[in-house]
């Protein structure tokens, strides 16, 4: 039984040398792209949470659906993968590590695959899919303002110029005479009704002055902030990531060896079950019957 055991043990050792000789000879080596930067918060974004808080929910959105959503459209992964987009969103979260290191500000993504480019392509196209989010968001506050902005100055425009005619017509019927431009109404000596009317019209007209300037800054050309400083962009690594020979043979080997091993066991328990050869040769005949004639 120690002979079969110690034929199987080696022979399975050999084995799995073999395998992973196959293996080393025929898989595809796994390459790492990976993206350093230093996302920049703005003053006003997210008031009363910590900065470390704060570059966790960049991490998170890095990672997040739309954002791998939009790196999949960027980067036409449906066509170059022949899968759907849902397919390739997994794929691409698979694939991708993100990480804030310690005692940092950084954010590191790195993106494994077979091809060299194409993580670092990867990488790449995660941060700015996240870039292009948040310039978007800051042109749409901006869009958002103006049209608020709009809204406002048009309706306290109206407001102001009834509360004008009104305070006119008022002066008029209480027996005012004279002009009755604005520098002569704000002027004049009122009743205390009409001197009522003369305020609600000038805190509208203060009012239409302060939204027309607010207005004219969101109407400005927007010079947003860089959404990140970039540490590392990432680049086509020439050496892989994946295990040297020495080990994944070492690995093999010890698989193919415990499996000759418990084949052996297996072998040498069953042999020691079927009768011996010599008890099968050496059987009692049975006794010949009389013969007649």
């Amino acid at each position: 039984m120690k002979t079969c055991v110690a034929w199987f043990t080696v022979a399975g050792c050999i084995l799995g040398v073999l395998g992973a000789t196959f293996v080393y000879t025929v898989e595809r080596p796994v390459f790492a792209g990976a993206a350093i930067f230093r996302p920049l918060r703005a003053a006003d974004d997210q008031p009363g949470v910590s900065h470390r808080e704060w570059l966790k929910t960049e991490a998170a959105a890095l990672g997040a659906e739309a954002n791998l959503m939009k790196v999949v459209r960027n980067l036409n992964l449906e066509s170059a993968w022949s899968m759907s987009a849902g397919e390739s969103v997994t794929e691409v979260r698979e694939r991708m590590q993100v990480s804030i290191p310690d005692e940092t500000t950084l954010i590191q993504v790195i993106v494994t695959g077979t091809k060299r480019a194409e993580c670092a392509a990867l990488a790449n196209g995660v941060v700015k899919a996240r870039e292009e989010t948040v310039r978007e968001a800051a042109w749409s506050r901006q869009s958002n303002l103006q049209s608020t902005y709009s809204a406002r100055v048009k309706t306290l425009t109206k407001s102001s110029g009834d509360k004008h005619a009104e305070l006119v017509v008022a002066m008029k019927s209480a027996g005012v005479t004279g002009d009755f431009s604005d520098a002569s109404l704000l002027a004049a000596t009122l009743t205390p009704e009409l001197s009522a009317m003369r305020d609600a019209w000038q805190a509208d007209a203060a009012q239409l002055a302060y939204t027309k300037e607010k207005l004219a800054e969101a109407s400005l050309p927007q010079i947003i902030s860089p959404y990140a400083e970039t540490l590392q962009k990432a680049a086509p690594q020439v050496n892989s990531v994946g295990p040297s020979w020495y080990p994944r043979a070492t690995w093999w080997a010890a698989i193919g060896a415990g499996f000759g091993l418990v084949v052996g066991v297996l072998v040498g328990a069953l042999r020691r079950r079927m009768p011996p050869r010599s008890a099968i040769g050496t059987a009692s005949p049975l006794p010949l019957g009389a013969v007649e004639f």
